[in-house]
């Protein structure tokens, strides 16, 4: 029989129901954007039946906003809405007050919109940064690092807003952490920014609810270098967060164990308090945080062993002037002997742990372990004997052009593990390769995994690594195309006769239980031979679009600069048609090779640079008969258009417009031609489109057309967006008579020949 509820039982549940109504209402004025909308906005959408009767180019300032907030709130995902939305709000920022503007970007970082123009912006946003209120200034910094814009001059006038703030005292925790947070996640570093949370934290840190904290301090760690401004700020959050530390959850203090290791801290409290709730909660972490974790340890125990010894030395000092307590001094050596013994027995707990779920682990995860153990001077046989058992077998199983990703993802952060590295290698070129390589097999054997490509790029990595076996074993077999054995031939030439031999003995030392001793002498004497290939990296010996194609291929090889001189003198003989990648490749990234900083070798890539330039307008006009690749024809245009660029910005006055203009007749007729015949596809029309408007040219009417039938043939929208995009705007500035929209000029004269009689708007029937 249902029993009535006593009195206790009703109390307790309107207890529950009042503490939950409290809770509601303690969400803070940060947090206004992100509540849900309120019973008579839904009443009033739902009455109405749409936001507004009329669309955004009859809207004022404010309709814009709160139809942006509303259609936000209502997650609509129609991505036409928000572009038109976009072009709306750039219109009319500078009419919007500060809380219209943040209500808008806060819309579009809720729908996750990402759309590059929002950087013109800059100058609404800036000039309202100092009148902003605290909580806009947090949301529009979250809204930026939710569409991942990372706009130079907003960032800054946001970050200088907010110091302004702060010492006001209008700025707490919770806006601090949301406006860290977004510069974490954009990597937008500002000491001032950083010195503004130091001074802060000596009082601010008091009072913060835990999840604030863990925030702020995580966003910290990522923004915070190591010895850099930011300490006095982790120090006192480490702090908090190490007196909270039971509170936390499995997750949030594996967050925090992250944080702690990025940020170096040397605390013994912090860390030993950390160290008792990891021990407390190890059976509850996920296998995937066991190893991070570890590392995370590592680094902190390895900063306060620093420090120990950095005091000891002091007081070494201070006892040599001033007479110590012999029984002061041995119980602080008894402390310290302590808390080595708890590391220890930590680190071995941990290290079990990992040994234990090292078959759900990754390859580099065990590497990850066995690092973090070393770092301490430390070992652990039980996981060293399972990682050196699971990793090689599991990397085995790989495919090659997956390991090649690992071994590339080693050299770009620098990491010359000594057991990961050799494993990488031994997966790529195992025994067997190597002796099948020097049997010369055909192209279908074990030894020719790699193609000629990704035989250059593993070299790369091996030389990045300062691993001189990867490069000897490679070189037993020669690439098949002349760029890549140049490339592969100059980083042999890094290597000298006793690295070689030195190398060639670890080699056949490993390979000696492996295969017979007569296999064994022939890879011995085909190792000793494959250092003839260092005779092959004179870049004299080849033909000019080989050496062309090595720079185009390997843009981070250590010998770039020296071809780049080589080929000055010899551009008149490389294919027209490669001519416009090695200029966009030169002009474009100008600083991504290693040795780019140095003055020597950036003179040499520009003088390159200056040679094409002038081949490419020499024999451009010659080249009327000669049809390009559709790749070439788009690559030409845009190179054109980087000179024309180029030109306007006064870096090269010496080359006349006329010449620029002249060279782009052979492509015109060529450009038509490609456009009937469907041979550009939507990224291609659009890059040709943008360049032909920077050069000022008028599009052929079949490019103008096969836009609109770029969403029958399956196009990208993004590109479908792009490319009307731009026939609008050529539409806008040639045709007179339109409005606020009406063109800004007329376009320069072009040569006999290029103009097209009938106007750009013709081009698509139908359209507006």
């Amino acid at each position: 029989m249902w029993a009535r509820p006593n009195a206790w039982h009703w109390g307790w549940r309107v207890l529950g129901a009042r503490h939950f109504a409290k809770r509601r209402q303690r969400l803070d004025e940060y947090e206004h954007y992100d509540r849900p909308l309120s019973s008579k906005a839904w009443k009033r959408l739902k009455s109405e039946g749409s936001f507004f009767e009329y669309s955004f180019q009859d809207m004022t300032a404010g309709e814009v906003s709160e139809t942006l907030f509303l259609a936000s709130k209502m997650s609509l995902e129609n991505p036409d809405f928000w572009s038109r939305g976009s072009l709306a709000l750039q219109d009319l920022a500078s009419a919007m007050t500060p809380r219209q503007l943040t209500a808008a970007c806060w819309a579009f970082g809720a729908v996750r919109w990402h759309d590059p123009a929002f950087s013109q912006l800059s100058s609404c946003l800036v000039q309202h940064a100092a009148t902003m209120q605290a909580t806009h200034l947090a949301t529009v910094a979250q809204a930026f690092a939710r569409m991942k814009l990372r706009s130079g001059p907003v960032l800054q006038a946001l970050s200088s807003a907010a110091e302004e703030a702060t010492a006001s005292g209008k700025l707490n925790g919770k806006g601090l952490a949301m406006i860290a947070g977004a510069f974490a996640e954009l990597e937008f570093r500002c000491p001032r920014f950083l010195r503004t949370l130091d001074a802060w934290a000596v009082d601010g840190v008091l009072g913060m609810r835990l999840d604030v904290c863990l925030d702020l301090f995580s966003s910290l760690a990522l923004l915070t270098e190591y010895q850099s401004p930011g300490r006095a700020a982790a120090k006192e959050l480490a702090e908090t967060l190490a007196l909270k530390v039971r509170e936390l959850e499995a997750s949030q203090l594996h967050t925090a164990t992250l944080a702690m290791g990025k940020l170096r801290i040397d605390q013994p409290e912090v860390i030993r308090a950390f160290q008792k709730e990891i021990l407390a909660e190890l059976n509850s972490l996920h296998a995937n945080s066991l190893p991070p974790v570890l590392e995370s340890f590592s680094l902190c125990f390895a900063a306060l062993q620093s420090r120990e010894a950095k005091e000891a030395k002091e007081a070494k000092d201070a006892q040599s002037e001033a007479q110590t307590d012999v029984q002061t001094q041995a119980h602080q050596l008894q402390q310290l002997q302590q808390a080595q013994q708890e590391r220890e027995f930590f680190l071995a707990q941990l290290a079990m742990r990992v040994a234990r779920e090292l078959r759900l682990l990754r390859p580099q995860d065990a590497s990850r372990a066995l690092q973090a153990i070393d770092r301490l001077g430390l070992v652990e046989p039980r996981l060293l004997v399972l990682a050196a058992e699971l990793v090689p077998q599991r990397l085995a199983q790989w495919p090659a052009a997956q390991v090649l990703s690992l071994l590339e993802a080693y050299a770009r952060a620098q990491n010359a593990d000594g057991f990961m590295v050799p494993c990488l290698r031994r997966a790529l070129l195992s025994t067997e390769a190597m002796c099948a390589m020097c049997a010369k097999c055909s192209a279908d054997a074990e030894g020719s995994a790699l193609d000629d490509l990704q035989m250059v790029r593993a070299a790369q990595a091996f030389a990045s690594l300062q691993h001189p076996a990867g490069i000897v074993a490679l070189a037993l077999k020669r690439p098949a195309a002349p760029s890549c054995q140049l490339a592969l031939a100059s980083l042999a030439m890094g290597l000298d006769s006793d690295t070689w031999k030195e190398a060639t003995h670890r080699l056949l030392e490993q390979a000696k239980e492996q295969i017979q001793a007569d296999t064994l002498e022939a890879l011995s004497v085909a190792l000793a031979q494959a250092e003839g290939v260092k005779a092959a990296s004179d870049s004299r010996a080849y033909q000019a679009d080989d050496v062309l194609m090595a720079i185009l291929a390997f843009p981070l090889h250590p010998s770039r600069s020296g071809w780049c001189h080589a080929l000055a003198t010899r551009m008149s003989e490389c294919s027209l048609a490669l001519l416009p990648g090695f200029l966009l490749s030169v002009r474009s990234r100008p600083d991504e090779s290693p040795q780019a900083s140095e003055a020597a070798e950036a003179a040499e890539a520009a003088e390159a640079a200056e040679a094409a330039e002038a081949a490419l307008l020499r024999r451009l006009p010659e080249a009327a008969g000669l049809a390009l690749p559709p790749a070439a024809v788009v690559a030409t245009f845009r190179a054109l258009a980087q000179l024309q660029a180029r030109r306007a910005r006064a870096e090269a006055s010496h080359i006349d417009a006329e010449v620029i203009l002249g060279a782009t007749l052979p492509l015109i007729d060529q450009l038509a031609i490609l456009s009937d015949e469907d041979q550009l596809s939507a990224k291609a029309s659009v890059r040709v489109l943008q360049s032909m408007k920077v050069l000022g040219l008028e599009p052929p009417p079949p490019l103008v057309s096969n836009g609109w039938q770029l969403d029958a043939r399956g196009a990208h929208r993004g590109f479908e967006a792009a490319h009307r995009k731009e026939c609008e705007s050529f539409w806008r500035t040639r045709s007179p008579g339109r409005g606020r929209h009406q063109g800004h000029g007329s376009a320069p004269e072009l040569p006999a020949g290029v103009g097209f009689g009938r106007p750009l708007q013709a081009a698509a029937p139908g359209h507006r």
